[in-house]
């Protein structure tokens, strides 16, 4: 892991948050995946335990009452199991399509509630510039 790239993300980040208003995905989202911008297998597979972390809460929340904590509880660890269960299914059944695993637990369940509050266009737009931006800021300054 390389943490210089994960302090650019944080700033990155916070940068992003602060012209735009805009959560590209939570504070830690860009820099984990900018340490994986060169598999984009492993950013579809994380965008998708975030759909299924987001469909889960929104079936779920008719039924229940979810907000605060309760909600976002919900939306990460139904996320993060979708990434488990991506990380453990995938190798074992398609051994061609094991790279479809999540960028970690959390990451998804993050990207999760950021699309729930901002949609997830917005927050697809966002992730995606931020972690750019991460991405070749930090192969600029490790190139020094």
């Amino acid at each position: 892991m390389n943490h210089e790239t994960l302090l650019i993300g944080f700033l990155v980040a916070m940068v992003f948050h602060e012209l735009t208003g805009i959560y590209p995905g939570g504070i830690v989202v860009p820099a984990y995946l900018a340490l994986y911008a060169g598999e984009p297998a492993r950013l579809a597979g994380t965008a998708a335990a975030a759909a299924v972390g987001l469909g889960a809460y929104r079936l779920l929340s008719t039924r229940l009452l979810l907000f605060g904590r309760r909600r976002f509880f919900v939306l990460v660890t139904v996320s993060g199991l979708a990434a488990l269960a991506s990380g453990l299914t995938f190798p074992a059944f398609l051994p061609e399509a094991a790279g479809w695993r999540a960028v970690g637990i959390v990451v998804p369940g993050l990207l999760a509630d950021s699309c729930r509050k901002q949609g997830a266009l917005v927050t697809g737009a966002a992730a995606c510039t931020a972690m750019t931006a991460t991405y070749l800021l930090s192969r600029l300054v490790l190139s020094w």
